[in-house]
């Protein structure tokens, strides 16, 4: 009996140190996970650092094309602004210049017009009663002020020729003739009014020059430098009006020329 009781109380203290041992065994474990789990929130802080800084590069090298896009897309927008603020002033010179051009030829069509004009009012006699003249008269000056008044408009000026030292830019010397009593290449009588439009010459002035006088002051080509025929060619100044359309009065411009050689 007292051997049974012995083992009895043995089994039951070897069981209490066996319920020790997995008591402690299991204290062991819960203290070990609980240090695990404390150490896994510093592992993902550390992962997530590595992370942020990674993608804060990306975003960086990002940001440093968009930017170097930014400056060559600006670059390329001012040059192409540029490029079309030359082509459109171009555009205007160019159009500028084609409407001038096709105006002064217009009006280098109506000069001879105006020659016809002042023509038709020089041949009629003077101090002659008689209506019909008169009528005609006050016709060609209506017709001759509406033409001056269209120059006017458009900007053509006549040329300075009568007195004027002679300018080989804008007179045209057919006669020369000798007088002493004026500078040499003075411009002694016009035959042909010069017109001028803007910066372009439409006509020069057709011109007799002075030769053989003093030195001309202003320093003009002379006289006897110009591209002038001699005096034996007077009547090439008639010639040029009639081609102009001043027909009817051919003889008296041959006349006029003749006497004055």
């Amino acid at each position: 009996m007292e051997g049974r009781d012995q083992r009895l109380i043995k089994g039951r203290k070897d069981m209490s140190k066996e319920k020790e041992k997995s008591e402690a065994r299991s204290a062991d474990q819960a203290n070990g996970k609980v240090e695990g789990d404390a150490s896994l929130p510093q592992a993902a802080s550390a992962d997530q650092e590595k992370a942020k800084r990674g993608s804060d590069g990306d975003w960086e090298a990002k940001a440093q094309e968009l930017r170097q896009q930014r400056d060559e897309f600006r670059e390329l927008a001012q040059r192409k602004q540029a490029e079309f603020e030359n082509y459109r002033k171009r555009t205007l010179r160019e159009r500028d210049g084609i409407r001038h051009a096709a105006r002064a030829e217009v009006l280098e069509r109506i000069l001879a017009v105006g020659d016809a004009c002042e023509k038709g009012i020089e041949s009629m006699p003077q101090g002659e009663d008689d209506s019909r003249l008169e009528t005609y008269r006050q016709g060609y000056e209506l017709l001759l002020k509406q033409i001056q008044d269209v120059f006017g408009y458009f900007g053509v000026e006549t040329v300075q020729a009568q007195g004027q030292p002679f300018d080989p830019e804008v007179h045209e010397a057919v006669m020369r003739e000798e007088a002493s009593d004026q500078p040499d290449g003075t411009v002694l009588e016009e035959f042909r009014k010069g017109y001028t439009y803007r910066d372009r010459l439409l006509r020069p002035a057709q011109v007799k020059v002075s030769v053989g006088g003093g030195p001309n002051p202003s320093g003009s080509e002379s006289a006897s430098s110009a591209a002038a025929p001699e005096p034996s060619t007077a009547a090439s100044p008639a010639a040029d009006l009639y081609q102009e359309g001043v027909g009817p009065e051919k003889e008296s411009v041959e006349s006029k020329v003749d006497v004055q050689a």
